[in-house]
């Protein structure tokens, strides 16, 4: 019972911005087109589509899908972009991946954090 009790007084990890590589560049407000605003060429664009589906075939789990783009985009607006595309590709399509965390953000966003830096879950010590 102790040890029960144990886990609901520890302390909850923090984590500290170490750069600011996430930050989204408005690149024309005033335009209608996403890739415009975020300043990704139509070529680019057309390589962040067949990436992402090339990554929607090759996984089931949508983690691995974000892994893999990410190692291929080139700055944050391309990777906002291609994460946008992702999901509209798997609303339209049905549920091909599985979101993991069933729409709880924290959860998959600890769950993505662990799978790129290889850290164990809390409490895996």
């Amino acid at each position: 019972m102790k040890k029960l009790l144990n886990l609901f007084k520890r302390k909850k990890k923090t984590y500290t911005l170490v750069n600011d590589l996430f930050k989204v560049l408005i690149i024309d407000e005033e335009s209608d087109q996403i890739t415009t605003t975020l300043g990704i060429t139509e070529e680019r664009a057309q390589e962040l589509f067949q990436l992402v589906k090339t990554v929607y075939k090759k996984y089931e789990d949508i983690t691995k899908c974000y892994v893999d783009i990410c190692a291929e985009c080139k700055h944050i607006n391309e990777v906002v972009f291609s994460i946008g595309v992702m999901h509209e590709r798997n609303a339209r399509k049905g549920p091909n991946i599985q979101v993991m965390g069933a729409g709880n953000m924290t959860d998959f966003l600890n769950d993505l954090h662990r799978r790129i830096t290889g850290e164990k879950p809390d409490g895996d010590e």
